[in-house]
C-alpha cells in the first residue's frame, strides 16, 4: 500500500542542493600557543595596573580641581550677575504661577523666564570652564621639560587626557612613597607582572599602552563638561549655587529680623561672596581626614536647622513660618575612595559571610532612613506643605507612572498639566514638562470633571465620590505608600510588606545561599526598592540641568535630602542581585 504521507512529502524533498557549514576549531600549533599565553599575561598585567591606577588618576584630578578653584582664581566668575538674573526671573515665575485666570499666557511667561535662567547657566558654565583650561595650561608649563611635543600641543583640559598625564602621576605618586600610601589604605603602587613574576610600578605599564586608558579618560573628560552634564564638576558648582541662592532668599524673607532669637550661629554664609568658599569639597563639607581650620557650609546649615527645629517644636502653631534650609550637594570627586567590590571573600571570611555583613549594613541604613520617608509622606498628606506646593516637584517619569496607575483617564490628566510644546494646543498627544509642581497637579485635578480616579479606590473606600479632588489625590498617594508596609495575599501566598520583610531579614544570622534565605533577602530588597522608587519621584536630579526648577521649597527638600541624599541604595541592591543570581561557573 502506498504511503500517502511520504508520497506527499516527496514532492518537497530532494529539490535543492543541501548546504552544510563545517565549524573549524582553531588549534594553535608550534610557538603560537606560547605567543597567545604571553599576550594574555601582558593584558592581565595591564588590566590590574589599570584597576589600581584609577584611584591615583582620581586623586590627581581632585588635586587639579581644588588648585583651579582657588579663591583668587574663582573671583573671575561672575556669580553676582547670575544671582541678579536668578532672583529677577524667579520672581516673575512665582507671579505667573499664581495667576489662575490666564493660565496659558502665564505658563508662556514661566517658560520664557526659565529659558533666560537656562541661558545664564550656560554662560556661567563657560566662565568656569575657562578657569579649568587656564589651570591645565599652567600644569603643562610646569611639567614641560618632562613632556613630549605631542603632549604640549594639547590645549586646555585636553592636556589632562593626554599620555603626558602619566609623567605627572609619576611625579605626584613616586614608587618610593608606596609604604606611606599603603598606611593610608590607598592601593599599592606595584602589581605582579604575570610574565616575569616581578613587582612592577603601575604607571610603567601604561607607557606603551595609553590607548587602554581611552575609555577611562573619556569619563574624566566629562568632569569638565560645560554643557550641563550631571557628572560635571562645573554643573555641580552651578546647581549648588542655586541651592545657595534659595537659602539666601529664605533667610532674607523669613529670618532677617529674628535670626538671633532663633539662635543662628552666623549670617555671613548668606553673602554671595561667601560662595567662593563652597566650590570644592572642603568648603562644602569636611571629610574625616581634613583639618577643622574652617567650618564648612553644610555644618553651619546643619546647626541652623537644628535651632530652627527646636524653635518650631516650642512654637508648633508657627511651624510653617520657619522653613528649614537645604545643604549643598557633595562635589564630584570630592572624596576619592578606593574602589572595592561589596561582596568579595577575604582571608577571614568567605563570600557568603561577607554577603551577610553587607546585607546587615543595608538593613541598618534603611532603618535610619525609612522613618524619615514615612514622616515626610505623612507631613505632605496632612497638609504641612500646603503653602509650598509651587516649590515641590515630580519628575516627568513619575507623573507618567502615577497617571496610568491612579487615574481612570490618564491622558486627560496629562493634558491638564503644563506642556513642554505649544503644539499640544490641539489636545492630541500630551507632552508634559520635565518637572511638574504639586500646585500644577492640584490645578489639573481641580479642572477635571467627575470621578477621575480608578474605580478600585472608590470601591475600596479609599476615597469617596464627589469629594475635593486634591485631597483625594493625596489620599490615593498616601494609600499607595502605606500599602508598601502591609502584607498582601495573592491566592494562598502571603507577600510581606516592609515591616514583616524587615523582621524576617533581621533573623538571618547565617547565609548559605539556600532557597529560603534567598527568598528572605529578595523580599526585603524588593519592597525596600519600591519605597525608594516612590521617594525618588521628588528628586530634582537630571542628566541635563536645562529646565530644572529654580524656585524649589528649601523646607521640603531639606527633609527629603535627609532620606535621599548620599543614599547608596542602588549600589547595594545591584550587588545583592548580582551575587544571588551568579552562576557557579
Amino acid at each position: 500500500m502506498e504511503n500517502k504521507t511520504n508520497s506527499f512529502l516527496s514532492e518537497f524533498t530532494k529539490k535543492y542542493q543541501l548546504s552544510k557549514t563545517l565549524r573549524f576549531e582553531l588549534k594553535p600549533v608550534g610557538r603560537t600557543i606560547n605567543f597567545l599565553d604571553e599576550v594574555i599575561k601582558k593584558d592581565k598585567t595591564i588590566n590590574e595596573s589599570y584597576n589600581q591606577a584609577k584611584f591615583y588618576f582620581d586623586m590627581l584630578h581632585r588635586e587639579f580641581i581644588e588648585s583651579a578653584l582657588r579663591k583668587e582664581q574663582a573671583e573671575s566668575i561672575n556669580f553676582r550677575e547670575f544671582a541678579e538674573i536668578f532672583y529677577k526671573q524667579n520672581k516673575i515665575i512665582k507671579q505667573n504661577k499664581s495667576d489662575k485666570k490666564n493660565r496659558k499666557e502665564a505658563q508662556n511667561e514661566v517658560n520664557k523666564s526659565q529659558k533666560i535662567i537656562d541661558e545664564k547657566r550656560k554662560n556661567l558654565y563657560k566662565q568656569i570652564r575657562k578657569i579649568f583650561d587656564k589651570e591645565a595650561e599652567n600644569w603643562k608649563m610646569q611639567y614641560k621639560d618632562k613632556l613630549k611635543k605631542s603632549d604640549l600641543k594639547q590645549k586646555g583640559i585636553n592636556f589632562l587626557m593626554s599620555a603626558g598625564i602619566l609623567k605627572i602621576l609619576e611625579d605626584k605618586f613616586p614608587p618610593e612613597k608606596n609604604e606611606e600610601f599603603k598606611k593610608r589604605n590607598w592601593p599599592s603602587l606595584y602589581i605582579k607582572d604575570q610574565l616575569t613574576g616581578q613587582q612592577v610600578y603601575i604607571f610603567e605599564k601604561f607607557e606603551k599602552f595609553t590607548t587602554y586608558l581611552t575609555k577611562f579618560q573619556k569619563t574624566r573628560e566629562n568632569l569638565y563638561a560645560d554643557n550641563g552634564e550631571s557628572t560635571s564638576v562645573i554643573t555641580r558648582i552651578v546647581s549648588n549655587f542655586e541651592i545657595f541662592l534659595r537659602n539666601k532668599e529664605v533667610f532674607e524673607n523669613k529670618y532677617q529680623n529674628n535670626y538671633q532669637e532663633i539662635g543662628f550661629s552666623t549670617t555671613d554664609i548668606f553673602n554671595i561672596d561667601y560662595y567662593l568658599n563652597c566650590l570644592t569639597q572642603p568648603g562644602i563639607e569636611k571629610l574625616e581626614n581634613q583639618s577643622e581650620d574652617k567650618i564648612s557650609y553644610n555644618k553651619i546649615i546643619g546647626e541652623i536647622n537644628k535651632k530652627i527645629k527646636e524653635y518650631r517644636d516650642k512654637n508648633p502653631k508657627e511651624k510653617g513660618k520657619f522653613p528649614l534650609l537645604r545643604k549643598l550637594d557633595k562635589q564630584i570627586l570630592g572624596a576619592v575612595e578606593k574602589e572595592e567590590e561589596l561582596i568579595k571573600a577575604t582571608k577571614d571570611k568567605n563570600e557568603n559571610e561577607v554577603f551577610l555583613e553587607r546585607f546587615k549594613e543595608f538593613i541598618n541604613e534603611n532603618k535610619k532612613r525609612t522613618p524619615k520617608a514615612i514622616a515626610l509622606m505623612n507631613a505632605l498628606a496632612n497638609g504641612e506643605f500646603q503653602d509650598d506646593l509651587n516649590g515641590i516637584y515630580l519628575k516627568q517619569s513619575a507623573i507618567n507612572t502615577i497617571s496610568r496607575k491612579w487615574f481612570s483617564d490618564w491622558q486627560d490628566f496629562l493634558l491638564n498639566l503644563p506642556q513642554s510644546s505649544k503644539n499640544t494646543q490641539e489636545k492630541t498627544e500630551p507632552k508634559i514638562k520635565k518637572f511638574i509642581s504639586l500646585q500644577d497637579i492640584k490645578d489639573a485635578v481641580g479642572a477635571m470633571e467627575g470621578d477621575i480616579f480608578k474605580g478600585k479606590y472608590y470601591e475600596d473606600k479609599i476615597i469617596s465620590q464627589g469629594g475635593d479632588k486634591w485631597q483625594q489625590f493625596l489620599q490615593v498617594w498616601k494609600y499607595e505608600f502605606d500599602s508598601l508596609f502591609e502584607d498582601k495575599k495573592e491566592g494562598r501566598t502571603v507577600i510581606y510588606g516592609y515591616n514583616n520583610a524587615l523582621k524576617e531579614a533581621e533573623k538571618l544570622n547565617s547565609f548559605n545561599k539556600n532557597k529560603k534565605e534567598i527568598e528572605i533577602v529578595k523580599n526585603y530588597c524588593d519592597i525596600s526598592l519600591k519605597i525608594y522608587q516612590m521617594m525618588k519621584y521628588f528628586d530634582l536630579g537630571d542628566k541635563e540641568k536645562k529646565g530644572t526648577p529654580t524656585d524649589f521649597s528649601t523646607d521640603f527638600y531639606a527633609r527629603f535630602d535627609d532620606y535621599y541624599k548620599d543614599y547608596k541604595f542602588i549600589k547595594y541592591y545591584n550587588a545583592f542581585r548580582n551575587y544571588l543570581t551568579k552562576k557557579l561557573y
